[in-house]
């Protein structure tokens, strides 16, 4: 075997071994993309309840009656501020 031989043997490898690694890496890309995409969709569901909750909490209290002053108005509007702090992320 000449050196020639021996130097296209090796590049040939390296070339393989690449292409076989290339696909690895897409694969595990596509993967990681599906997952960020199914996590976007599971936000936007969960952003949507939030803001759904929230109009019906405002809805139900439309009298004010839970945002009064006693206990009860209290944990009122512990909720209420913790909701609208994740509406505003």
């Amino acid at each position: 075997m000449g050196t020639l031989e021996i130097i296209i043997l090796v590049l040939s490898v390296f070339l393989i071994t690449t292409c076989i690694l290339l696909y690895r890496m897409l694969i595990r890309y596509e993967n990681a993309e599906d997952t960020i995409l199914n996590m976007e969709d599971t936000i936007a569901r969960n952003k949507n309840i939030i803001q759904s909750t929230v109009d019906n909490m405002r809805a139900i209290d439309s009298k004010g009656g839970f945002e009064s002053e006693d206990e009860v108005g209290a944990v009122f509007k512990a909720l209420l501020a913790e909701i609208e702090n994740l509406e505003q992320s």
